[in-house]
């Protein structure tokens, strides 16, 4: 039964977001608890002391005083020493948790812990408040109720076998005083079967040594079930040196052990597929390898992520995402030789058993987080060994998984890191293990990869990379190269496209197939496009200034800057900014860009060519867009993939394709310009089937701002000479 609200325990919660405030006040409302509340530091020092909680629910990250300082000077408080303080923050990482404990935290969850757990660790909070409370006041008094009164007491006289057990004993194991016999096999009868062996060892060793008696067991009741006991007792000499009697206590610690074994669960258990989580996973994996050194032998680390499982995840949902983990871990776990450990009852042997006595050959699997899972093999002979367990993983993940009514299909991308080559210790194998698995994405996904040293440096490399880059905008060592836009018929510039270049400070100019796919995976492309479109509009803006002839600038967009819904609203900013005209701006995208969400990237499309900005489909001919789609457009210009135009006229296919490419954007009534011409045969090809525009090293490389201006103005020179002559 729930207290009522003038008895039930009083919650301080301290937060500044109010919506997090509202949702620890519903869930613990709901459990019985009266909440105060506090929007900051200051407040909560003021409400506390007015208002004498029971428990502090505290917020990490608030303006003003923090979490840790409020907590600090919560402590300082004649009534503030023992208030139970838990503290909630977004991070995870030790030193926030080791802060929280510096500043006098009683415990410390995150924000993404379920609530009801939080509701759950309040109430085990207050009663474990309590009990130390109550302890502290009566420790002595107890100590001596207990021994006078007997509570829960037992006393064999071994001479005698005579077995005497106390009313609270008989009440906690059901029994009454006639149906036991007080004989010390009467007794024994109640211990559970499997726990004979260790009671009857420590009562012998008791006896031998003349020591105190202190073992858990478990005990049947009359109804069959069963409790977990924690039993002690000391040893009493007669007048002949000889054991007269044992006495000892009873405790039922049946719902703490369970309380703990749900702690130790939540703490090294994956809660939604039952794996071990990182935390034990490393922590078998650190004695799998020292056992390796004592023995010899080689352990194989592997890395297992889902191929396309975010697809999956944000099209079905996240309920159908968890059915996959849920049902590749399985799948996983069952890859292993049969006789192999896969790692389910790891906290067992966390308690006890000894790592030594693996067997020879062993596995442990764990989810790493995410979609992603981590496998060792202990006591290999050979590097290869561990290519067979990739394989049947491999194999397993590629069948159809059946999720309600949906059917889906995925694939794998393993690394393999085998110890002692690929590194000694936990945190290397893991680290090399994950290098291995992102090359075998690189590769082309559903394969396994060994880890190689290369594949460090590369990932150093790339690290290094993505480091500078984050500087590289506000050091401002980004700059535009422009390359012109050449009318077919006429050989006139028309525009320019605007080239990115990384001028870095140590490395010199740095391509843009090494730094762009780092920018789209640190998230770095959006604030990099913005700024590409404010520098390349401002520039044709300029340049109409200075009184070179108007040229359509053409700048690419990146694919997170396509599903900003207010990608229309921040060209107009832009273009208003610097002066230019809708017409003269291109925005240029893939066709996967295109295609990937339909029902969001039209809307933004159309917007955008309504405001009288042109379009255009980058690497036409490779991708699937739709020519439903396309025909929509007006405005829009269609560009064929340079990987065509390179093989052409030679290569009659490749001909073949840019030909019915031609023809349909002929049909379509679309613009169609090619990348990349290099040659005058591919240039004559081109003028020939009716090719509208064409840019690529044979007019001109990407130049300077500075040096396509003087390009463009000579070029415009000698065409009007040819005109007067």
């Amino acid at each position: 039964m729930r207290p009522s609200l003038h008895t039930a325990p009083l919650v301080l919660i301290v937060d500044d977001d109010e919506g997090a405030r509202l949702l620890a006040e519903i869930t613990l409302t709901g459990a019985g608890f009266r909440t105060v509340q506090a929007c900051d530091g200051k407040e909560a020092l003021e409400v506390f002391q007015s208002g004498a909680p029971d428990i502090v629910l505290l917020d990490v990250n608030m303006p003003g005083m923090d979490g840790f300082e409020t907590c600090r000077r919560l402590r300082k408080l004649a009534t503030g020493a023992t208030v139970p303080v838990l503290m909630l923050t977004g991070h995870e990482d030790v030193e926030s948790i080791d802060r929280a404990y510096e500043a006098g935290a009683t415990d410390f969850l995150t924000k993404a812990t379920n609530r009801a757990i939080i509701a759950y660790r309040v109430r085990y909070m207050l009663r474990a408040s309590r009990a130390v409370s109550e302890l502290a006041r009566s420790q002595r008094s107890l100590i001596t109720a207990q021994r006078v009164a007997r509570m829960g007491s037992w006393e064999w006289r071994a001479d005698a076998d005579r077995f005497f057990l106390s009313e609270e004993i008989l009440h906690m194991f059901g029994l009454k005083p006639e149906e036991f016999s007080g004989t010390y096999a009467d007794f024994m009868r109640y211990v559970h079967r499997d726990d004979h062996a260790s009671v009857r060892a420590g009562l012998k060793a008791a006896i031998r040594g003349r020591q105190p008696y202190n073992l858990h067991h478990r005990v049947v009741m009359q109804d069959g079930s069963v409790r977990r006991v924690h039993a002690q007792a000391e040893i009493e000499l007669g007048h002949n040196g000889r054991v007269a009697r044992i006495c000892g206590t009873v405790q039922d610690v049946t719902e703490r052990l369970l309380a703990e074994d749900k702690i130790r669960r939540l703490a090294y258990y994956d809660s939604l597929t039952a794996l071990p989580n990182r935390t034990m996973f490393r922590e078998q994996l650190t004695r799998a390898l020292a056992q390796s050194k004592r023995r010899g032998g080689m352990v194989a680390v592997m890395f297992v992520d889902l191929d396309n499982f975010k697809r999956i995840n944000d099209t079905l949902g996240h309920s159908v995402g968890d059915q996959l983990l849920t049902a590749a871990a399985e799948r996983i776990a069952t890859c292993v030789r049969s006789g192999e450990t896969v790692g389910r009852n790891i906290v067992d042997s966390l308690a006890g058993s000894d790592a030594d006595s693996a067997s020879p050959v062993a596995s442990h699997v764990g989810r790493q987080g995410g979609d992603e899972f981590t496998l060792f093999l202990s006591g290999l002979a050979q590097p290869s060994d561990a290519a067979r367990v990739a394989q049947r993983i491999l194999a397993a993940l590629e069948r159809p998984f059946s999720l309600g009514r949906h059917e889906v299909v995925v694939g794998a991308s393993i690394g393999i890191a085998v110890s002692p080559d690929a590194g000694d210790d936990t945190e290397t194998l893991l680290r090399n293990a994950d290098a291995a698995m992102y090359h075998a994405k690189e590769l082309g996904r559903n394969n396994y990869q060994y880890y190689t040293h290369s594949m460090n440096a590369e990932a150093l490399r790339k690290l290094s990379l993505e480091t500078s880059l984050r500087k590289a905008l506000e050091h401002g060592e980004f700059v535009l190269h422009y390359q012109p836009i050449v009318d077919v018929a006429s050989g006139n510039i028309i525009g320019a496209e605007a080239l990115v270049r990384w001028q870095h400070p140590t490395l010199g100019l740095v391509a843009p197939m090494d730094f762009i796919p780092l920018a789209e995976e640190s998230g770095l492309i959006v604030p990099l496009s913005q700024w590409i479109l404010d520098t390349a509009c401002r520039q044709a803006a300029d340049w109409q200034r200075d009184g070179l002839a108007p040229l359509r600038i053409a700048v690419n967009l990146s694919g997170a800057h396509l599903r900003q819904q207010a990608l229309p609203q921040t060209v107009a900013r832009v273009l208003q900014a610097s002066g230019l005209e809708p017409r003269w701006l291109r925005l240029e995208l893939s066709e996967t860009m295109l295609m990937r969400d339909v029902g969001t990237t039209l809307p933004i499309l159309h917007e955008l060519r309504d405001m009288g900005v042109h379009l255009a489909v980058n690497d036409f001919g490779i991708g699937y867009a739709s020519l439903i789609y396309l025909r929509r457009f007006s405005r829009l210009t269609l560009k064929i993939d340079r990987a065509f135009v390179l093989d052409l006229p030679g290569n009659q296919e490749v001909a073949a394709i840019t030909l019915a490419v031609i023809a349909m954007a002929r049909s379509l009534k679309l613009t169609l310009a090619a990348g990349g011409v290099e040659t005058r045969e591919q240039l004559e090809f081109l003028r020939q089937h009716g090719c509208d525009e064409y840019q690529g090293d044979l007019f001109t490389p990407a130049l300077p701002a500075q040096a396509f201006s003087e390009f463009v103005a000579r070029c415009s020179g000698a065409a009007r000479a040819a005109e007067r002559s």
